[in-house]
């Protein structure tokens, strides 16, 4: 059995997966039947895409949880992808019991990155397991604008090199099983609900990305309209996430607890587990910052207003002076560099007074406004604070930017046009060669012909 032996991806997969009969089953326990539909205080909701090179520490951190243990007021949920077949599954987590006992669902595997399944699994859990509050964790490998989660399909590997020893019998009779099974759990779920529950369709209160590098303008963009506070990370996370037991402890102590509260108790004890102990090693640095949601559509608009005068003032010869700030701002891999750092310099540089007003009234809202609920960040100045947008070399753009240009927010978009005219002014004549470029090029002109066939 895969769990039996404690974490099965200890020092890395095994060469084969071996599974047995009880490998393809599963059964919901008394303990869990009974708390279905019943109103907690908070309900917790861990996704943990853990199909990657992850899955050691993501197994840890689920047992973290599993030692504190959901109760009436606390709900402890997890979907769990792991690499190998039917180590996926859906589970309420209790002290003192067996893993398997902790199961509402399983499954030979996951695709943990399709949104439908998210979308699901959310779905299922807000209906059986109602809360006044909600926390959400998506946990795994995280990209910035590119993306959060990964799913290595590890299972192929192993098929590829016949590495899954089955039980004995038709392989395909034990999925079959476990795939009824799940089918077969859903009537008694079902008499359990109540169809007038009230929280079903509620936001989020909490939404926090245990993943590196999602402090990203660009990605909380897409994710601050199903959540009311929003919590990333700007740079690295360590592999072993949140410390879940400190957080979940203290939660359990004191379940009357609001958002804001539980918020800032999650920066807090992440920044405490892990510090910033060596910010020569810039890597490890720890950034934790949780937004207002409701601040962000305001917050948006300033950016553009920076973008707006920044285009402008590029294309008045301000290139070189702006290549000065970019190349003097703490920047990471991937193109990504830090926004607050950004604006700074250009309200400290030498720049015409229309671009320092921009920038002042972007830090004003940044740091008065209540965007921030909550903030650990280092204290050097010349070192991250919490929030990144892509500004990379000319030669280091990425073309999968553009695919996601048009899903941005209306003022992001901006962001792209006064990146293409640095670009213009860095490049010269060779700049409609650049992708980003000629894609802005191509945009303007046909917004140009639209107006002009809308006139006649």
């Amino acid at each position: 059995m895969l769990f039996k032996s404690g974490n099965p991806y200890r020092g890395g997969l095994p060469q084969t997966v071996r599974l047995s009969p009880e490998d393809f089953t599963f059964q919901i326990s008394k303990t869990n039947l009974d708390s279905i539909n019943h109103v907690a205080k908070w309900t917790i909701l861990v996704y943990m895409a853990a199909d990657c090179n992850l899955a050691e520490y993501l197994f840890d951190d689920l047992m973290e949880m599993k030692a504190i243990g959901s109760n009436p007021d606390v709900n402890i949920c997890v979907l769990f992808d792991g690499p190998l077949l039917t180590d996926s599954f859906f589970a309420r987590l209790n002290q003192d019991t067996e893993l398997e006992d902790d199961f509402i669902a399983r499954f030979t595997d996951l695709w943990s990155i399709d949104q439908r399944v998210l979308k699901e699994i959310i779905l299922d859990h807000t209906v059986l397991f109602p809360a006044e509050r909600r926390l959400l964790i998506l946990s795994g490998h995280g990209f910035g604008w590119k993306g959060v989660l990964q799913d290595d399909f590890t299972w192929r590997q192993y098929l590829k090199r016949n590495a899954i020893s089955m039980p004995p019998g038709d392989p395909a009779l034990y999925c079959h099983q476990l795939a009824d099974l799940v089918k077969q759990s859903l009537p008694e779920l079902k008499k359990r609900l109540n169809p007038e529950d009230k929280y079903k369709w509620s936001k989020f209160d909490i939404m926090a990305l245990d993943a590196c590098n999602m402090g990203n303008l660009e990605a909380l963009s897409s994710w601050y309209d199903f959540t009311k506070i929003l919590i990333a990370s700007e740079n690295q996370e360590p592999g072993t996430g949140y410390p879940y037991d400190k957080i979940l402890q203290k939660l359990k102590s004191s379940p009357g607890q609001d958002s804001v509260q539980l918020a800032e108790q999650l920066v807090r004890e992440t920044k405490r587990s892990y510090g910033n102990s060596s910010e020569s090693d810039t890597d490890l640095l720890i950034t934790q910052v949780a937004f207002d949601c409701n601040r962000f559509p305001d917050f948006i608009n300033l950016t553009e207003n920076l973008a707006r005068v920044l285009a402008a003032y590029v294309a008045s010869d301000g290139v070189e002076r702006i290549k000065t700030c970019i190349e003097g701002t703490y920047s990471f891999k991937e193109g990504f560099i830090d926004l607050k750092l950004f604006a700074g310099g250009l309200r400290e540089g030498t720049f015409p007074a229309e671009v320092k007003k921009s920038a002042q009234a972007w830090l004003d809202f940044f740091d008065r406004s209540g965007l921030l609920v909550a903030s650990e960040v280092p204290d050097n100045p010349y070192l991250p604070k919490g929030l990144s947008i892509y500004l990379p070399p000319p030669e280091e753009f990425d073309e999968k930017y553009l695919e996601i240009v048009n899903s941005l927010p209306p003022g992001l978009r901006l962001w792209t046009w006064f990146l293409a005219t640095y670009y213009i002014g860095l490049l010269g004549s060779d700049a409609y060669k650049h992708p980003l470029v000629s894609t802005v090029f191509r945009s303007t002109v046909a917004m140009t012909k639209k107006e002009e066939n809308r006139q006649e």
